[in-house]
This record gives structure tokens, C-alpha cells and sequence, in this order.
């Protein structure tokens, strides 16, 4: 079945809990059971003594379909979902059972469902408890997987598994919020990120990350649901008091898990894991506390307020039970009860003081002893000698009268080590400069927004001599040759550039915050949208931080990047998010200087119209000692990695490591060239590690290409290619021929067409390795997963695997140093085959058994 559209609602979402809640459970009685460790390991997980106690046999059912693809059970050895209690040495360790329908079949093409009944039916307060990790869903609608709670227990097909429906989780379609859950309201996201259960990207899937899903029933047909992390229990997603669907008053009594054409980035494709079920009774939830305020990072707080928050317990919770601490003091708490309720609401009664930053910890005990803690913190520092209103220098704030001025006054009058604050307001500016030990502060009530004239925008030419400044001429937030300057507060930067700027070169219209030739720059917790030109650039500033920035360009385009760092040294940029109108983040250099030291983590990169995470096109000086790791690149419409050296630069020791990307149009973009008659620069050392990638938008494949001119060969030196997992889109009928070499052009994935591979064509290198990498195709094509002309020293170890559409053949790769030991399901002997590189073709059965190979020298 497909699923219905959804609508976006986040009840009660942990998002807006500002809390981590870790949890300390007491000993309960557990009415039903079953654990991955009891499952022979060695047998199917169907035998019938691998069924645990409280539920009724499994019920394992599979479609006919002949549309290629793979659909079964089956029992791990060898990962497990990693958790608070699946630690080293434990049963869980290695082994968990699972389900899996997957390959290149059509809309409702490959199911897999596993029924089982409760031998008692849910009562109120008696939880049910799944540990589930999903390695990936496909991003189209009929991808599907997840766990549905039902009355009855029909099993007659892999088409039955909603009957009898009373509530559903499950994860469709791809995307980053695309969690849902089903009940008496329809279909809803959870607001909830697919890295929060998604399996480990090293491929490895030992101590995978995953869910912790409690569902508890509630009176009058409603329901309490949490998702606690399977790492350390912190609550993710909050549901209580939710409608149940079906027939009032009807039962819960059985459970289906289904996965329905699951095919994703997990490196096993889609699998669906599990290591434990459970109904416990009394509730082995602890309590969770929503509702805190004031908020986590409040500011300004004002000290006659009170803080207040709220407890839920799926048991009950005792005002006695319940502690907040200020700066480790107890306070005095008011209660809505005196008495053990399910919902309690406090509300602290002892004053705060002014001027004064609080760190808060609220610890809820309930009356089986389970625990929760949540932290925040807060300040009520008040407007002092430190603090520079823009207010009270005549900025009127009303989103029409320029308060340009006003806050250039602001700015020149703040103290040292002082902040300039917009609060209350839609403030109009022309550029604004900041200066030394400085903090422009623009809480998140505020807007400073960019005028639409050029003429409020005065040219600015930093002594920088760099080739970038003939992009970069006018700013919004300019600060040049400062050190110690912050930009924060939680607040918006309107550059203006969805009704004004919409045309001209970049030089004619303003970049929303530029720095140049500064120290010591942070620029943290803002949001900047609708840029007029590039959004944020840092022009030869060292020791820059860059954390918790959010870019928003919401479908402009037209030379809109999101995160420039041009010619910087020291640089940390973490938890972004960017939705880009050219290249997401870019490392540019526009002289000799060159870019130094940076680290990229965390970041999120929702949609790019060009390239994701890039280097260049702008590369005169060298790239050295450069990281991006733990990043997902979404929705690009060129490259989700790019390394371009083309204007003389130098590209060194560079890392790309647990990088996810879906919906890109090419994955890896690698060129060596010269263009406007520049020296060839050189790239050496470029490691490309634990990577996974799925949806590709695009047939060309990856162009990875050193060049020769002038007579001469100029590599790509030392490129390794370690756990790469990548599903290409195919559909290819015939081989291309050898593309030209590089001459020149503007460089980009896209200027030689379909490249003689579907996965990596590789020209002019030395010394690439392949190492447990994974390359498939969506559709049939006819050329092979890896073409080289020119490459010497090229190595495949792993093996590297190469799957094609139809599930018939496995193709192992491995060099002359190596032989196949051990295969699961392949008929031996195994024997070295002489040549550059050996092959050998695994024929498969659709048994649904996962396959094992290991080499050795």
C-alpha cells in the first residue's frame, strides 16, 4: 500500500524540551520478552525456541515479485544496535534479528512483514518496548519501514499489517524529517532526523546508533509515545495524550514489523534491526520533563519571574520527588498537587537575582524510582554600562526608517568587551562596521534587515590583494582588521535579496556578513536569509568559529553561497545548517596565503544549487590540513564533494569522513587543471572515508582527473577511498568514449557528459586505493563501476563489491597479493586468479541469507 500525504505537527516534540533527559530505571516485572541474544545463531530466527516469552510465534511473510530486489528475515552476526545495555561483553554484542526488502524494484514491489500476537492484551500503563535501527530507506514515497500496534492478529500477507490498526512508527521517503507516526489524527512527522536511528555509517554496524521506542496506553483510548536515543536514553520525540485510531475501546494485541522496498544509504541496504522486545509492567518509563522556562540560553531574563516546568509520568510522580537546582542551590517549588499524579506542574517560589547567570538541573523522580534529569541555563543580566541599545541612540526599529546611524552610534560608543544589542524589532541598515572586542548582539526578537538601495552600501577595498575581491565589494555586517568581534543572539540577518539584488554581478550587490584580515572571529547562534549575494565571508580572518549558523536562501539562486572562508587560517565551522543558492561551504583562495587548519563537523546542508562541501573554484594559494566530517549533503545540484585546484594551488591532506548525501546530482568532483594560464598546482593526499550516498540525480558518474598540458603529466597523487558506499543512478546503454582532457572551462562535474564508468572514471593519478567499498546502480548500465586511464599503483582491497540490478551476481575485486579464504554460500575451492585484478563472480540465490568474504594475503 502507499502511505497518505501528511501534514507537519509536532505535539509536545522534544525540540522544544531544551532538555537531554537521561533515564535510571528500577526493577519492574517484565510481562513478555525477547532478545537477540536468544536466537541461535547459527539457525534461521524463525525456530520455534528463538520466540522469547509473552508473544506468539513469529509469522514471517515475503511478496512474489519478480522485480529484482531482495525481501526476507535473517539473524545477524556481527552488529548489533548499540545501547545502554549492549556494551562490550554482553549478549547483545554482534548479534540482532531483523527484517529487509530491498533492490531495484518498482512502486510496491519488494515486502517483508513479521506478525506476532501478545499472549495478554496491553492494559493501561503497561509499556511496550521496541529497539529498532533502520541502515536506510530510499527517498521515494513507497519507501517504506517501521512497526505498527494492532488489534487482532491477521497475517495473511504482506498487504495485512495496517488491519486492525491502533497506532503506527515508521520512517518513509528519504528526507530528514520524515519519521512518522500514525494514529486517530492521521498521518504526522515527528519532527525527528534519520541520523537519530540511522546505522552506523562506517559500515561496520557494530555499536550502531538507534531507537528506543516505548509506547504506553493510556485511559479514554489515548497513548503516551517516546523515543529515547539507544545510546544514552535521552528523550528525542514526545507524544502524550494522542488518539488512538480504529474502533474505541478495542485492544491491543499483536505487533507487525514491515519494511516495504527499503533500499537506502545503509551500507546493508535498507535492513531493519532489532535486539529486543518487550511489555513490562509496572512502567519501566521514567518520567519526562517538558515545558521548562525559562528557556535553555534564555537572556535577559527578568528576575521576577519565576522558573516553571512540567512532569509527565507514565506511573505517577510525588511533588516530594521532584528537586531544581540554580547554581547547585535547592529552591523552593510551588506544585498544582500535593498529591502522586501523572502530570505535575511546578513553578519555583524562591526570587532570582539580578545580574546573574543560572545554570539550572531538574531532577524528577517517580514512584518506582525511575529518573529523569534535564539542564538549561539562563541570565538575568540586565542592561548595564556593557549593554549598548540601539534603542536609546534612535533606531526606531518599525522595518521602514533607516536606523543605519543609529546603530553605527551604538557601535562606535560600546565599551570594550561590550555588546551592541537589537531586540523588539525589524531594523533597516545600509553596511554597518563593527571594531575590537566587540559583540553585535541580535536577540531573537530582532531582524536587521538590508536595504534595498546600493547607494546606503559604500565599496569597500580591505588591503587584502586578493583575487576575490572582485566578487567582493559592498557589505551588511562588515568588520575589517578587528580582533575579538562576535556576531550572535539567536536573531535574523535579512540581506534583502528576495525583492531587491535580484540581478547584477556580485560586485553590484552587498554580502550579508563580510570580515576581512581579522582575529579571533566568532560568528555563532544567527540565522541569516534571503542573501543578496554570498551570505557569510571571512576574507584572510584566522582563528574563526563558525558554530550553530543557519543560512536560509529558500530557492534564490544566482551566486548565493552559503559559508565562504577565503585565505583563513584556523578555522572551526560545527552545526550549521545552509540552504544555499550556490555553493553550500566553500574554501576559496584568491592569493598566496592560502587556507589553513580548518574543520567542517556537524553540518547540515539541506539544498545547494551547485556543490555541497567545495574547494575552490578560486585556488591560487595552497589547502592544507583540512577535515569535513559527520555532515549530510542534500539535494545539490552539481557535486555533494568537490576539490577543484585550477588557478596554481596546492591541495593537501584533505579528509572527507562520515559523510551522508541523498538526492545530489554527482557525488565526487576531483580536478587538477589551469585555467587562465595559471601554473598547475597539485593535489596530494585525499582520504575519503566511511561515506555513503544514495539518490543520485544524474547518469555521469564521478570525474576524479589530474591533466596533460603542455606535454606534460601533471597527477593526482594518494587518493583512498575507504568504506565508500555509494548507490549510482545507471541507466546507461552503451560506453562513452574518453573524454577530452581539461582545458580550461569552468570546472564542474558536469563538462564531459557520461564519463566511461557509472562510479569513478579516474585519469591521471597515482597511487589510488579502494578499500570495502560498495558500488551499485539503480538501473542496468552497461559500463563498469571504475574506468582509469593513466593511474598507476591502483589498488582494490577488501574486497570492493560491485552490485548490479537484478540481484544475480556479486563481482569481487582484489589485488594479485590476495586470495578469497572463506565465502558463505559460494561453493569452493577458492583459488587466486593471476592478472592486475581478479574476479570473482558469486552466483546468488534469493535465500535472503547476507553473504560473508574474507581475504588474505
Amino acid at each position: 500500500m502507499k502511505h497518505p500525504g501528511f501534514k507537519t505537527v509536532r505535539p509536545f516534540i522534544a525540540t522544544a524540551m531544551v532538555m537531554l533527559a537521561f533515564a535510571s530505571t528500577a526493577p519492574a516485572q517484565t510481562n513478555a520478552y525477547d532478545d537477540a541474544a536468544a536466537y541461535f545463531k547459527s539457525s534461521n530466527w524463525t525456530n520455534g525456541a528463538n520466540q522469547g516469552f509473552g508473544f506468539t510465534p513469529w509469522v514471517l511473510t515475503t511478496n512474489v515479485f519478480s522485480g529484482g530486489g531482495y525481501r526476507g528475515w535473517y539473524l545477524n552476526n556481527g552488529y548489533a544496535i548499540a545501547s545502554a545495555t549492549n556494551v562490550g561483553g554482553t549478549a547483545y554484542t554482534n548479534c540482532s534479528w531483523g527484517i529487509y526488502a530491498n533492490g531495484a524494484a518498482p512502486a510496491g514491489g519488494n515486502r517483508t512483514v513479521a506478525y506476532r500476537g501478545f499472549a495478554s492484551s496491553l492494559t493501561t500503563n503497561v509499556v511496550f518496548k521496541l529497539q529498532w535501527m533502520t541502515e536506510g530507506i530510499g527517498s521515494g514515497a513507497t519507501n517504506y519501514g517501521g512497526f505498527v500496534l494492532r488489534n487482532g492478529n491477521p497475517t495473511s500477507g504482506v498487504t495485512a499489517y495496517e488491519t486492525g490498526y491502533r497506532f503506527e512508527f515508521y520512517y518513509a521517503g528519504g528526507g530528514t524529517d520524515s519519521y512518522l507516526f500514525k494514529d486517530g489524527n492521521g498521518v504526522t512527522a515527528m519532527g525527528l532526523p534519520f541520523a537519530a536511528g540511522y546505522g552506523n555509517s562506517a559500515g561496520s554496524h557494530v555499536n550502531a546508533t538507534g531507537l528506543n521506542c516505548e509506547f504506553t496506553l493510556e485511559p479514554n483510548d489515548t497513548y503516551r509515545f517516546t523515543v529515547r536515543s539507544a545510546n544514552n536514553n535521552a528523550v528525542l520525540a514526545f507524544l502524550d495524550g494522542q488518539p488512538l485510531a480504529g474502533t474505541p475501546g478495542s485492544t491491543i494485541d499483536s505487533v507487525a514489523l514491515f519494511a516495504n522496498e527499503t533500499t537506502g544509504t545503509g551500507s546493508s541496504g535498507g535492513d531493519q534491526n532489532y535486539n529486543r522486545m518487550q511489555i513490562v509492567s509496572p512502567s519501566l518509563i521514567p518520567p519526562v520533563i517538558i515545558n521548562v522556562q525559562p528557556a535553555n540560553g534564555s537572556v535577559f531574563v527578568n528576575p521576577a519571574s519565576n522558573v516553571s516546568f512540567e512532569v509527565d509520568s507514565a506511573s505517577a510522580v510525588s511533588p516530594a520527588n521532584i528537586t531544581l537546582l540554580l547554581n547547585g542551590i535547592p529552591q523552593t517549588l510551588a506544585f498544582n498537587t500535593n498529591g502522586a499524579t501523572q502530570q505535575l506542574l511546578a513553578t519555583n517560589t524562591t526570587p532570582l537575582k539580578t545580574n546573574l547567570t543560572y545554570n539550572g538541573t531538574i531532577i524528577a523522580v517517580d514512584i518506582y524510582g525511575n529518573s529523569a534529569t534535564n539542564t538549561f541555563s539562563f541570565n538575568t543580566i540586565l542592561t548595564n554600562s556593557l549593554w549598548q541599545d540601539v534603542k536609546n541612540y534612535g533606531a526606531a526599529g518599525n522595518g521602514t526608517t533607516k536606523d543605519t546611524t543609529a546603530i553605527q552610534v551604538a557601535i562606535n560608543a560600546c565599551p570594550p568587551d561590550g555588546f551592541v544589542w537589537l531586540h523588539n524589532g525589524t531594523f533597516l541598515s545600509g553596511t554597518i562596521f563593527l571594531k575590537n572586542n566587540m559583540t553585535l548582539y541580535i536577540d531573537p526578537t530582532a531582524t536587521l534587515l538590508g536595504s534595498g538601495s546600493s547607494s546606503d552600501y559604500p565599496i569597500l577595498n580591505p588591503p587584502a590583494n586578493n583575487s576575490q575581491q572582485n566578487n567582493c565589494d559592498m557589505a551588511l555586517v562588515y568588520a575589517q582588521g578587528c580582533t575579538n568581534v562576535t556576531i550572535t543572539g539567536g536573531g535574523i540577518i535579512n540581506g534583502n535579496g528576495r525583492n531587491n539584488f535580484t540581478s547584477g554581478v556580485e560586485a553590484t550587490r552587498p554580502i550579508s556578513i563580510w570580515t576581512a584580515l581579522c582575529h579571533q572571529v566568532n560568528i555563532r547562534d544567527i540565522n541569516v536569509v534571503d542573501a543578496a549575494m554570498w551570505s557569510v565571508v571571512n576574507m584572510q580572518s584566522d582563528d574563526l568559529t563558525i558554530s550553530n549558523l543557519t543560512v536560509n536562501d529558500d530557492g534564490l539562486n544566482g551566486n548565493r553561497d552559503g559559508c565562504d572562508v577565503v585565505d583563513c587560517w584556523h578555522v572551526t565551522i560545527a552545526n550549521c545548517t545552509i540552504d544555499s543558492g550556490d555553493d553550500a561551504i566553500c574554501l576559496k583562495s584568491g592569493n598566496s596565503r592560502g587556507v589553513n587548519d580548518v574543520l567542517v563537523e556537524n553540518c547540515l546542508i539541506t539544498k545547494s544549487q551547485s556543490n555541497g562541501l567545495k574547494f575552490g573554484t578560486a585556488s591560487k594559494g595552497p589547502f592544507t590540513n583540512i577535515t569535513f566530517q559527520d555532515c549530510t549533503v542534500l539535494n545539490t545540484s552539481h557535486s555533494a564533494m568537490a576539490v577543484e585546484s585550477v588557478d596554481g594551488g596546492a591541495i593537501n591532506a584533505v579528509t572527507f569522513q562520515r559523510i551522508n548525501f541523498a538526492s545530489c546530482q554527482n557525488a565526487i568532483f576531483v580536478i587538477l587543471g589551469s585555467r587562465s594560464g595559471a601554473a598547475v598546482g597539485s593535489i596530494n593526499g585525499i582520504t575519503y572515508r566511511d561515506i555513503n550516498g544514495s539518490g543520485m540525480t544524474d547518469t555521469r558518474g564521478c570525474p576524479i582527473s589530474g591533466c596533460f598540458t603542455n606535454g606534460v603529466d601533471h597527477e593526482l597523487n594518494n587518493l583512498l577511498f575507504d568504506n565508500v558506499n555509494i548507490s549510482f543512478a545507471g541507466g546507461v546503454g552503451s560506453i562513452p568514449s574518453t573524454p577530452p582532457e581539461y582545458a580550461g572551462q569552468y570546472p564542474e562535474n558536469t563538462m564531459w557528459g557520461n564519463l566511461p564508468a557509472y562510479g569513478y572514471y579516474i585519469r591521471h593519478a597515482a597511487n589510488v586505493t579502494f578499500t570495502n567499498c560498495f558500488t551499485s546502480v539503480v538501473l542496468t548500465d552497461a559500463r563498469p563501476w571504475l574506468a582509469n586511464n593513466d593511474v598507476s599503483n591502483l589498488t582494490t582491497v577488501g574486497p570492493t563489491l560491485n552490485i548490479f540490478p537484478g540481484g544475480t551476481n556479486v563481482v569481487l575485486a582484489w589485488p594479485n597479493a590476495f586470495t578469497l579464504q572463506t565465502a558463505t554460500n559460494v561453493a569452493g575451492p577458492y583459488a587466486d586468479v593471476p592478472g592486475a585484478f581478479n574476479f570473482y563472480t558469486n552466483p546468488i540465490i534469493a535465500d535472503g541469507l547476507p553473504h560473508f568474504f574474507r581475504l588474505r594475503r
